[in-house]
């Protein structure tokens, strides 16, 4: 018995009989496995890359030990403080530019020290309460879902373990994409 070879080789995904999973081929005779992508309905699931958060890694560790908690977070919310109302206060003034500078710089001095707290918290373990503990392990996961309106629904799932008692966290992270926004990470 022959098979009937048709013009048409494409499959609906949109249908709930038609389902891709596992490693998806594309192209033709030089042919990519895209790995695990799996695509169910109006939804794409796709492993991305591992957050790389060097400067906090090295950066966190050596403030909080030498200030400590509590310093950090002052110095932190202090610089941004002064930040605002210096680049505010210079409007006002006929050195505006001066002002503007330098609130700027204080304004980024100290959103670096509340992001060195943020690290701070984020890595330490629920546990064994051992500061600077987590390491993601594993790809990471996310998942697009495009609605009935035209908005894609994005999840994203780390995972993260404690290097000293093995503790697992798993956390999701959903964000709301416009595509016909410009904005899209």
């Amino acid at each position: 018995m022959k098979k009937r070879i048709t013009k048409d080789s494409s499959i609906n995904i949109r249908t709930n009989k038609s389902r891709i999973d596992g490693d998806v081929i594309v192209g033709g005779h030089n042919s990519k496995v895209v790995k695990q992508t799996v695509i169910h309905d109006n939804s794409i699931k796709y492993d991305i890359d591992k957050e790389n958060n060097f400067f906090f890694d090295a950066l966190s560790p050596y403030l909080i030990r030498k200030l400590g908690k509590t310093k950090v977070l002052g110095i932190g919310a202090g610089s941004s403080i002064l930040g605002f109302l210096s680049m505010f206060k210079g409007i006002e003034g006929p050195s505006y530019s001066i002002f503007l500078w330098m609130g700027f710089f204080l304004l980024i001095f100290g959103f670096v020290f509340i992001g060195v707290i943020k690290h701070y918290l984020n890595t330490k373990c629920k546990n064994c309460n051992r500061e600077f503990a987590y390491e993601e392990i594993g790809s990471p996961q996310r998942r697009e879902v495009q609605t009935s309106d035209g908005l894609i629904k994005q999840t994203t799932t780390r995972q993260y373990r404690c290097k000293y008692c093995g503790d697992i966290q798993k956390i999701k992270i959903n964000k709301t994409i416009d595509p016909d926004s410009d904005y899209r990470l």
